[in-house]
């Protein structure tokens, strides 16, 4: 080990290694209360030397931060380090950083390598995406120019295992003849790269339930691992949980593609037999993108064409049905007089064999017996013409009725009614609460006695998952859309209500629900139906401030386009459609696009509503903003310049048409103020910037407050000015203070916060602080990884800051790395003409001659 000689005993500490050892896994056994979770932390650090980290272990800081870690959270690596190195200065140890960052990493690395060791794995937190991050991150600090090194997880220690939380029902005794054929039809394939199976029928039939089977039954024949993914809405959500499961390091902002490349780069490092399920596929294209070395691919779906072998699932016969409905009810083990017989052979026939509602009809059978549900008068199975999945749901939808007097909890149906709008994997009590007016203990009573039915299934978290035929089955009763609409508010009322505060994490819960119910505007082009277009719009610009540009900017388009469709092209809320797709292009530095669709907005709203309407006057500030974006970019002074007037020019107006409107005093006053001071700011009339942003800052104290985001902004608009004036540690205390807010509010991995980073960096750098502003650039990389560049679209110029910084440093090896790392991305993101693009590649060639 590095550095070893000089540290026989901990100075930290005052003892023998053995006994400090001792003393650092008594604290964790104390600290980590989770079993396993303490056996991962005492085996990765008890039973190696790790000599360093102990010497440090005395601060309770240092510790803990390797105990939040262990407990499957992400900590900031960059802190634990130079907390290390300020420890070990301060008890006058010979250690260096490198050391210390070699030691962390193998840490992490025996962190993962033991989580991966323990059966089932820890029961908190999410260890395998923690330690992953903690070495990955320890990785790039010691190897900035190679993302992995020969110890990555991702390329030697990835392990096969069993990914598949469903367990074996015995309750289905019919599934031994489609597992048999699936093995059949599988093997068949050997002789190509990869097997493929399609198990094809209706929903409700079983198919994910014989896949379950085949998965539990066959695993021994697979030592290369089973892996479950359920791609009903997508592949994005199952793979990001898979790779996490499997260790692998993952961005927020990797794409689809880019997803299933590492699932598949990770699957193929195994050599055995390998089995992926699909469930639920809707893409038929889908399987073939999966490019196994050596597996099978087994496919669950509703689409009656697949271009692959299917095995076409059939309804159990009537027998298997009757073993079925009883096996989940009461009689299971019993013996059946001959009409108690008839009765559960009736309402087999009554729900036409269907699995699923042979599982609901058996539970209810349970509580009321045969002769009670015999007894209802419900018709199960509605005659629905070439539609089978339609059919299904029909199916479905009449148990659901049958059971709906009956269900334990006389509003349990009601709530069902409710969550079918949420997403089937996130269905709250506290939303159900608020949809319902009642108390959250009253709503969590109401799922409880669903999932007794069979109808959700509970998570330890407190939250409900439905099937998702059930989901749409339960959608469907709503005959008005008046649950749904319901929903619909209480969600947007919950982002409106947490983002007017400015605290978009706490609203980032809503994400999947806005996701799922936005969804539902592709089903129809009416602009009234679920959900409105009102409550799009402000779930986009939702998603623009949480800086999640591309599905803002998807939404937008959905918005914009329905609304053209039912309304056309000169409605009003088609152009306040059109003003948010053109910021959330705008944030992506889409500049080209965005500026043509303002032009056309400006056109719109003066033909129908004329100049004197508060829409004018936002669209000329968010043009101006546009076009100041735009002109920070340009490399030709007089372009910059020229730019920068144009946008004040569209300042001056927007201002004089918000006061026709408002007033003065209103409080979107400090809006305009703003933009005009940065378009001052950047012709260099400083005094007149500082002064309209003192303006700003004053209106926001009084009506938002100070730990808004919005507040934020304008004091980082205030230090980007007293920084271009020399006023360097004005601007400094003003960069901490706006962090601080951001931090509380948007979070430290927003597009806006790296983009704060890096202007304090910038302001170091002008100071010559060097080390600061070089800790700061890494830090920005380090969050915002080449996967993550196009949801932060400064990327390319941080990466320009840092290597303009080992440039002048002589640090021209790092220097030219950074710039070709950053001409890749802007070539690909920006095109070949862009001005950073020439402005790189300018670079590149001025180092070639050195």
């Amino acid at each position: 080990m590095l550095g070893m000689e000089p540290i026989t005993t901990t100075k930290l500490l005052g003892l023998p290694v053995n006994q400090a050892t001792t003393w650092v896994l008594t604290k964790a056994k104390n600290k980590l209360t989770d079993k396993k979770i303490n056996v991962i932390f005492h085996e990765a650090f008890g039973n190696n030397d790790y000599h360093i980290i102990l010497a440090l272990c005395a601060d309770e800081t240092f510790l803990g931060l390797l105990f939040q870690v262990a407990e499957g959270k992400i900590i900031d690596t960059v802190k634990l380090s130079e907390r290390g190195l300020t420890l070990a200065e301060t008890g006058k140890l010979k250690i260096t950083a490198t050391e210390i960052d070699s030691q962390l990493r193998s840490f992490a690395l025996d962190l993962l390598e033991r989580y991966r060791g323990q059966k089932g794995g820890a029961t908190v937190g999410d260890q395998s995406t923690a330690f992953t991050h903690f070495f990955e991150q320890m990785d790039r600090r010691l190897n900035s120019n190679s993302k992995y090194t020969s110890e990555s997880p991702l390329q030697y220690n990835l392990q096969p295992g069993f990914y598949l939380d469903h367990g074996s029902n015995a309750n289905l005794c019919h599934t031994g003849k489609w597992t048999r054929e699936i093995f059949k039809t599988l093997k068949s394939q050997s002789r190509t790269a990869i097997a493929q199976g399609s198990l094809v029928g209706e929903g409700g039939i079983g198919k994910t339930a014989i896949a379950i089977e085949y998965a539990h039954e066959y695993q021994h024949n697979y030592e290369g691992g089973v892996y479950w993914l359920e791609v009903d809405q997508g592949i994005e959500l199952p793979l990001r949980n898979m790779l996490g499961r499997l260790g692998v390091a993952i961005s927020p902002d990797d794409t689809d593609e880019s997803l299933l490349t590492l699932f598949v780069d990770s699957l193929n490092r195994i050599q055995e037999q390998k089995l992926v399920i699909l469930d639920n596929l809707e893409d038929t294209n889908l399987p073939n993108r999966f490019a196994l070395s050596k597996g099978h691919i087994l496919v669950t779906t509703r689409m009656p064409k697949i271009a692959m072998p299917t095995i076409d699932i059939l309804l159990p016969h009537d027998d298997e049905a009757l073993d079925i409905l009883l096996g989940y009810s009461k009689y299971k083990d019993s013996a059946l007089t001959d009409e108690q017989e008839k009765l559960a052979q009736d309402l087999c026939q009554r729900c036409g064999n269907l699995p699923l509602a042979l599982e609901i009809l058996g539970t209810m059978l349970t509580t009321f017996g045969l002769e009670y549900v015999s007894a209802m008068s419900v018709d199960l199975l509605d005659e629905v013409e070439n539609v089978t999945s339609k059919k299904a749901k029909t199916t479905i939808r009449q148990v659901l009725a049958l059971a709906e007097k009956e269900y334990k909890h006389p509003e349990a149906m009601t709530a069902l009614v409710h969550a079918a709008y949420l997403h089937p994997d996130h269905i709250q009590p506290e939303i159900i609460s608020s949809a319902l007016s009642v108390t959250q203990q009253e709503a969590v009573k109401m799922l409880a006695a669903l999932a007794e039915w069979s109808v959700l299934k509970s998570h330890k978290d407190g939250k409900y998952t439905c099937h998702r035929l059930l989901n749409e089955a339960a959608r469907d009763l709503d005959v008005d859309d008046s649950a749904g609409e319901r929903m619909a508010v209480i969600v947007d009322c919950m982002v409106k209500d947490e983002t007017e505060k400015g605290l978009y994490l706490l609203a980032n819960g809503s994400i999947p629900h806005i996701l799922h119910l936005s969804g539902m505007a592709d089903e129809s082009t009416e602009e009234e139906n679920l959900p409105r277009n009102s409550f799009m719009y402000k779930w986009a610009n939702f998603l623009k401030d949480c800086g999640h540009y591309q599905l803002s900017e998807k939404l937008q388009r959905v918005c914009s386009e329905r609304i053209k469709l039912s309304r056309g092209d000169g409605h009003y809320d088609y152009v306040i459609g059109l003003n948010g797709l053109a910021q959330s292009l705008s944030d992506q530095h889409k500049f080209e696009e965005a500026e043509s669709l303002y032009r056309l907005i400006l056109s719109l709203i003066v033909k129908h509503h004329g100049t004197e309407h508060l829409h004018y006057a936002y669209a000329l500030n968010n043009w101006g903003l546009l076009i100041c974006s735009h002109g920070y970019v340009l490399t030709d002074e007089n372009d910059r310049q020229r730019r920068f007037r144009e946008a004040e020019m569209l300042f001056e107006k927007g201002l004089s048409a918000l006061a026709m409107v408002q007033g003065a005093d209103h409080p979107d006053h400090a809006v305009f103020l703003a933009s005009m001071a940065l378009a001052k700011g950047r012709q260099g009339k400083y005094e007149e910037a500082v002064s309209l942003y003192i303006q700003a800052i004053a209106i926001d104290e009084k009506t938002i407050g100070t730990d808004h985001p919005r507040y934020a902004k304008r004091l980082n608009g205030l230090a980007d000015v007293l920084g271009e004036q020399g006023e360097y540690e004005e601007a400094e205390k003003l960069y901490r203070q706006v962090l601080i807010i951001q931090e509380k509010t948007i979070g430290t991995d927003h597009p806006v916060y790296l983009t704060c980073l890096n202007d304090m960096a910038y302001i170091f750098y002008r100071r010559g602080k060097h080390k600061e502003a070089e800790k700061l650039y890494l830090q920005v990389l380090s969050t915002a990884d080449d996967k993550m560049h196009s949801r932060y679209p400064n990327y390319v110029l941080t990466c320009k800051n840092l290597a303009d910084l080992y440039r002048n440093q002589g640090k021209y090896g790092d220097a030219k790395a950074l710039y070709r790392k950053a001409l890749t991305i802007s070539r690909g993101s920006n095109g070949e003409d862009h001005p950073f693009t020439l402005q790189i590649e300018t670079a590149i060639a001025e180092l070639d001659k050195q």
